[in-house]
């Protein structure tokens, strides 16, 4: 019902103090997702030739309860969980080698039909993967509800989109969007903190050549962040994040 898959750390998937990075721990999850599809026909390539679809990401709730190390070793397991209408969810659970719990994931997925850019209905999945809807990573997840910031206390910062972000899609690979948070939040807080929980909502695309303004609120050890293209002023995605002292 459920696929594993083991994986060794690299070094370069780790912060300064040889801890996986959060981003790192996001890739897990969505590679061990993406090979879980293959033998159903299901993974990228395989539905954009036959169907004229790609899978699109819509939310993912993170909770980081540990950070394993370089050269540890982790198992990721995924499974399907259900679907609903247009909106497929996928748990993930990472360990370490005895088994011991050291993230948990939830995310809802959507498949887009790349001749109209909209969501797709996704019965047929149902009848070609097999799904678990009582097995829960997280309950109650977020995946996706994230209202906007009231306001913003952290001065803006804005980047480009370059080739090195996009994905297969020609569109920003979703776990830029955290690597681009990490990147620039204030050194100062982020170097005395670990990030313990991530919910993110998708909520448009951006591609080669946008200008992307990244607006944020921290209060304590909580996070509210908005990354805007600049061309139309439109949220593509938002995030809030929990963070516990090093």
């Amino acid at each position: 019902m459920y696929y594993s898959q083991s994986f060794k750390i690299r070094n370069s998937e780790c912060d300064p103090t040889l801890s996986l990075s959060p981003a790192a721990v996001l890739d897990y999850f969505q590679e061990a997702a993406g090979r879980q599809c293959i033998p159903y026909g299901m993974g990228v390539p395989e539905i954009f030739d036959t169907y004229g679809m790609t899978w699109v990401l819509s939310g993912m709730s993170v909770c980081f309860d540990s950070y394993p190390s370089w050269p540890d070793e982790i198992v990721v397991e995924t499974w399907p969980r259900t679907l609903k209408g247009f909106k497929a969810f996928r748990d993930f659970l990472m360990k370490d080698e005895t088994g011991k719990i050291l993230a948990r994931g939830s995310s809802v997925w959507a498949l887009l039909n790349l001749e109209t850019r909209r969501p797709a209905k996704m019965d047929f999945v149902g009848d070609i993967m097999p799904h678990d809807p009582d097995r829960h990573a997280i309950e109650n997840p977020v995946l996706g509800r994230i209202p906007a910031a009231d306001r913003f206390n952290q001065d803006d910062v804005v980047f480009s989109v370059t080739p090195s972000d996009l994905d297969y899609n020609q569109h920003v690979n979703n776990i830029r969007y955290l690597i681009w948070l990490l990147t620039y939040l204030d050194a100062d807080f982020t170097s005395r903190r670990k990030l313990s929980e991530l919910n993110i909502a998708f909520t448009g695309e951006s591609t080669l050549g946008d200008d992307i303004c990244l607006k944020s609120m921290l209060d304590e050890n909580r996070g509210m962040h908005s990354f805007v293209r600049v061309q139309d002023g439109r949220d593509v995605c938002r995030m809030t994040t929990e963070w516990r002292n090093c």
